[in-house]
């Protein structure tokens, strides 16, 4: 499943702790299903927002570096160059008229 945003609410009617942080409620807690724990707590809108980002920035930079560092190992889906542009002028050649 990956993360899921939780709205924090009162435990058998009190506040919770994780790591030593009490958790408000009505704040808002991502649980990650990969690590099986919290991987945010307190966050308000803006927080998630830029949790998430930061996650899809090191997401993207992983791959970007894969595809920079020429030392990486090709997959047998790897296309070149060449054959991309061979690909995509085969696929819009109906594009030009």
């Amino acid at each position: 499943m990956g993360s899921q945003i939780i709205k924090q609410t009162l435990v058998d009617g009190k506040t919770h702790e994780i790591d030593g942080h009490e958790c408000a409620p009505g704040k808002y807690a991502v649980f990650s299903s990969v690590v099986d724990d919290f991987t945010c707590i307190n966050a308000d809108r803006e927080e998630l927002i830029e949790f998430f980002m930061e996650k899809e920035r090191t997401r993207i930079e992983r791959m970007v570096d894969q595809v920079v560092d020429d030392s990486r190992i090709k997959t047998q889906f790897t296309k070149s160059f060449e054959d991309a542009v061979a690909w995509a002028r085969t696929v819009h050649e109906d594009d030009e008229d």
